[in-house]
C-alpha cells in the first residue's frame, strides 16, 4: 500500500466543473469561470482523479478521498474575449 506523502514529483488528474485536467507542479489551466472566487484567491481542489509519479500511480474509483490540489487563480477572462461570427446558408430564408 502507498501513501501520497511519499510522492515527491507527481502528476495528477483533477476534475474540475464538468472537464478533467493532468497537471503537474507549476501548470497553469484554462477553466471556466468559477462563480465562487476572485482573483489570488487560493483554492484547494479535492476532486482529484489519479495521482501518478515514475514509480508508482494511485487512482481513484472515482475520486481519491486523501488528495487534494492547491491552486491559485490568476485571472478572470471574460469568455467572450474572442469575436464571434454568424453563417448563413444562401437559401435558408426565403420570402
Amino acid at each position: 500500500m502507498y501513501s501520497l506523502e511519499e510522492m515527491k514529483e507527481e502528476a495528477d488528474a483533477i476534475w474540475i466543473g464538468s472537464h478533467q485536467f493532468k497537471v503537474s507542479n507549476g501548470d497553469t489551466i484554462y477553466t471556466e469561470k468559477l462563480k465562487f472566487c476572485e482573483v489570488n484567491d487560493k483554492l484547494i481542489l479535492h476532486k482529484v482523479l489519479m495521482v501518478g509519479s515514475k514509480s508508482q500511480t494511485i487512482i481513484g474509483r472515482p475520486i481519491l478521498l486523501d488528495a487534494a490540489v492547491h491552486a491559485v487563480v490568476e485571472e478572470h477572462v471574460s469568455p467572450f474575449s474572442f469575436p464571434m461570427y454568424c453563417y448563413f446558408t444562401p437559401g435558408a430564408y426565403k420570402v
